[in-house]
């Protein structure tokens, strides 16, 4: 694989493998972060977990077995099988705050009419952030709140990031949300990594309709939504402004995917070896991962790249 955020009652019986308000049984998380980050453990279970069901289509999954919740065993997990026992010494978790079922996972493919999309132009009316001269921002699509199948987004999302430069953490503010602010800009360092681009180019892609399809693999699609699919150490971001941890709203990933997003116009004249990157909508050898934070009328978003196997 190339480089780069429902309610369950448990009920305590023989059957459920529940006793004394215990859990004992298998949990599945999709990643393999598990004890890496420098998160807790039991916030790690939380935030990953899915159900067996789910996990038969995630490449990178773990499997714990849990005896009266206590984790006893870890496994590597993928595509529906357990594989490799992974070291890992007993640790106790506190399985009420655990829901089994909340979680869950969409993947993200084309479709032929929605509100969503990627790639398109940019709407005349947003207006794009603005650091420097050097510093291209790339508008890459629209994310519909009522198309959206968790009830987080409560706003239309309009994708912007300078995807073809080379940082870390970029936070916008959008509490204007045609036209964001970027909030780290005293810390932000962005390396620019093509000569072509500059604040006033433009690049636009074909304008390609998505749905969210409940499971699926996330290998081949387009992204996820539900739950993030770490391959290095896992990471919520804190929101720079306020200091509250971020949820994690989508990822793309369209090193691997099956359906590319064409290239439409650039502004700027192309050679060889820049049709080759520009030719369609991607992020380099990275996945893009997009966490939000709503606080009244505030409205933060990060975008992060992250590494993949």
């Amino acid at each position: 694989m190339k480089f780069r955020i429902l309610y369950l009652i448990v009920f305590c019986d023989v059957i459920s493998g529940c006793s004394q308000n215990t859990y004992t049984g298998s949990m599945y998380l999709v990643g393999y972060s598990l004890g890496m980050s420098g998160i807790s453990y039991q916030e790690y279970i939380e935030n990953q977990s899915i159900s067996k069901e789910l996990m038969k289509n995630i490449q990178y999954g773990t499997e714990i077995i849990v005896e009266n919740d206590t984790v006893v065993e870890v496994f590597d997990y993928n595509y529906g099988k357990r594989y490799d026992k992974v070291a890992h010494k007993p640790f106790i978790i506190n399985s009420s705050k655990i829901d089994l079922e909340k979680n869950s996972l969409f993947t993200i493919k084309k479709t032929e009419k929605a509100e969503s999309y990627l790639g398109g132009k940019k709407p005349e009316q947003v207006i794009l952030p603005y650091l420097s001269d050097e510093i291209y921002f790339q508008y890459f699509g629209k994310l519909n709140k009522d198309e959206f199948p968790s009830k987080l987004l409560n706003f239309d999302l309009h994708l912007i990031a300078p995807i073809y430069d080379s940082f870390d953490k970029i936070y916008l503010d959008y509490t204007n949300e045609i036209s964001p602010k970027v909030l780290n800009s005293n810390s932000l360092y962005i390396s620019k990594t093509f000569d072509e681009t500059n604040s006033k180019s433009e690049i636009i892609y074909e304008k390609s309709p998505i749905k969210y399809e409940k499971g699926g693999s996330i290998r081949y699609s387009l992204g996820n939504t539900g739950v993030p699919s770490w391959i290095q150490n896992a990471e919520y971001p804190i929101c720079p402004k306020n200091g509250d941890k971020m949820k994690f709203l989508i990822a793309f990933d369209l090193c691997e995917s099956r359906e590319e997003i064409n290239l439409e116009y650039t502004s700027f004249e192309r050679d060889e070896d820049s049709e080759r990157y520009f030719k369609n909508l991607d992020f380099g050898d990275v996945d893009q991962f997009i966490f939000l934070l709503i606080q009244r009328l505030k409205l933060y978003v990060t975008f992060c790249k992250t590494h993949s196997n």
